[in-house]
């Protein structure tokens, strides 16, 4: 198990009185450069959040902790609906993890691949070119209109702020950190 917070003595605790801290290995943090090389090499994962993401993205089936729950969850991820990564969904029966997990180790290795297909599937939608097809179709929907003299006075102090003259020869060389200062004082 990896990972830590306020409730890592009571899992230690719990691991030691089920007598199975031979068997149980609690890894602490796992750092960011080495999930993916630590998660591939597990048959399962069991998570929430964007790391439940990376799991089915490479493939790993990614069983969906629900918050709140301590042995909850509402299914793999292609069972849950896109967006959700650990969410209760009302009126959803919330299933045990362990049984899951159960019913996992008794597959063959051929459902086994087809659970991490449609684990990989449903997060398709997270992906850098989904999301930018997803704002183009946004964008679309809208009727286009010519931009007023505002949000072109607001669009290009904004690039210039963040990527243009003003970044690159004002705030670059300290100005920004020397303008908060000056508003710090200030208040």
């Amino acid at each position: 198990i990896y990972g830590y917070g306020e409730l890592e003595s009571d899992v230690r605790a719990a691991v030691a009185v089920a007598g199975v801290d031979e068997k149980l290995r609690l890894c602490g943090k796992l750092a960011y450069e080495q999930f993916h090389e630590v998660v591939v090499s597990y048959d399962v994962f069991v998570g929430m959040g964007t790391a439940a993401i990376e799991a089915a993205m490479i493939g790993v089936p990614t069983v969906v902790a629900t918050v709140g729950e301590k042995r909850g969850t509402h299914g793999f991820m292609h069972e849950v609906s896109f967006g959700n990564v650990g969410e209760r969904i009302p009126g959803r029966v919330v299933r045990d993890i362990g049984e899951l997990l159960r019913g996992y180790s008794q597959m063959n290795p051929q459902n086994r691949l087809l659970l991490s297909e449609a684990g990989k599937r449903s997060v398709t939608g997270f992906t850098i070119p989904a999301f930018i097809t997803r704002l183009e179709a946004f964008a679309m929907k809208e009727p286009r209109r010519p931009p007023s003299i505002g949000d072109v006075f607001w669009a290009r102090l904004f690039f210039s702020v963040t990527e243009g003259w003003t970044q690159k020869h004002l705030l670059g060389r300290g100005w920004k950190r020397r303008i908060m200062s000056l508003f710090r004082r200030t208040l």
